[in-house]
């Protein structure tokens, strides 16, 4: 019997259906890419001596956790690691340098693998080779973002101090998602979000809901950072989070907060998201409480005090998936809205930390 062609012919190829062409075209080359880049990834790190898993062990977190961390880390770089194996973490900590000369770590990666490719594929066609210069840039640029994720989460775990009890399983199709949203986002910000999110998610599984990894999907700049002003703004009591609107039009329930950097359309967007339950402020109105009734709460990431007897007040309120971004975020007390709820709400607001 012969010995069997080591390449795919392109007239082979172009019997299938035209519709199906350019799509088993596309699907070959992103495998392709795949092979040869993972066993780049692969080859660079075995040349690691020190296991991520050691140095997971090594963290004084409970075993559960530590499992969560490296059933969430093998789900997202896939044969690089595994449950049980020997994981380098040099691999993890030369990243920083790699993202860096990424650009002619690319140029290489990509070279080699349409070489392979073109090999593979036995043809010079220039549909091929358009669609391997742009898949393999993205393939690598999946890999890389994944990758600088995995690094902060890690870097996280290093330092976090458990008060969680919990004993579940870290989701597998929890972190299917948040990978395929994860190698998408290459702007460091974005990226140090996304790990405090998984480092939640490996502590408490359950934290972060599947809505609000599709938020972090569609989510664009200008819509985030008004949600961090509005965010700078805002209190969580431990059971809901809100903004106290000191501005509410007479017998309406909206209001400006431009003097705070929010317009209208800022709420309008972030209602539009389901950040915030409505653009539109509730207006609550309180009994006589006693005075035991102050709590401490959690105001722009500072602790304050407030107490809300016999008090009006009207509240814009974050969704469930708004108070998880939120509380995911570096805050910053807002002076100028803190002197105006002093206004507003007298001795029955104090700010602590």
């Amino acid at each position: 019997m012969g010995k069997k062609a080591n390449y795919i012919s392109f007239s082979y190829i172009q019997h299938i259906h035209s519709d199906n062409f350019i799509y088993g075209i596309i699907n070959t080359i992103k495998k392709v890419f795949r092979i040869f880049t993972g066993q780049k990834l692969e080859i660079m790190a075995e040349q690691t001596n020190k296991s991520l898993l050691e140095l997971i062990k090594s963290v004084s977190i409970p075993e559960i956790i530590k499992n969560n961390a490296i059933i969430a880390l093998a789900n997202g770089l896939g044969k690089i690691i595994s449950s049980g194996a020997e994981i380098p973490v040099a691999y993890f900590e030369r990243i920083s340098q790699n993202i860096k000369a990424k650009g002619n770590a690319e140029v290489k990666m990509i070279n080699a693998a349409a070489e392979s490719a073109t090999k593979l594929f036995h043809t010079d066609n220039d549909l091929a080779n358009v669609a391997l210069e742009h898949f393999g840039r993205n393939i690598i640029k999946q890999y890389l973002n994944r990758q600088q994720v995995a690094q902060k989460t890690i870097e996280n775990l290093q330092t976090i101090n458990p008060d969680s009890d919990s004993t579940r399983t870290i989701d597998n199709d929890w972190l299917t998602q948040f990978w395929n949203l994860s190698e998408t986002k290459t702007q460091e910000d974005v990226q140090e979000i996304l790990s405090k999110i998984l480092t939640k998610e490996i502590v408490n599984p359950g934290s972060i809901s599947p809505y609000t990894l599709q938020l972090l999907s569609i989510l664009t700049s200008d819509i985030g950072n008004s949600f961090q002003r509005l965010c700078n703004l805002s209190i969580d009591d431990g059971r809901s989070c809100y903004i106290i609107h000191p501005n509410v039009f007479p017998f309406q329930n909206i209001g400006p907060l431009e003097d705070y950097e929010i317009s209208y359309d800022d709420l309008f967007d972030l209602d539009g998201l389901r950040l915030i339950r409505s653009a539109e402020a509730l207006r609550v109105n309180y009994g006589q409480l006693p005075d035991s009734m102050v709590e401490i709460i959690n105001y722009a990431g500072i602790e304050a005090k407030i107490n809300f007897s016999e008090k009006q007040v009207c509240l814009i309120q974050l969704t469930k998936s708004g108070r998880e971004l939120r509380n995911l975020l570096s805050l910053t007390e807002n002076k100028k809205y803190t002197l105006r709820l002093q206004e507003l709400l007298k001795d029955a607001f104090e700010v602590v930390g």
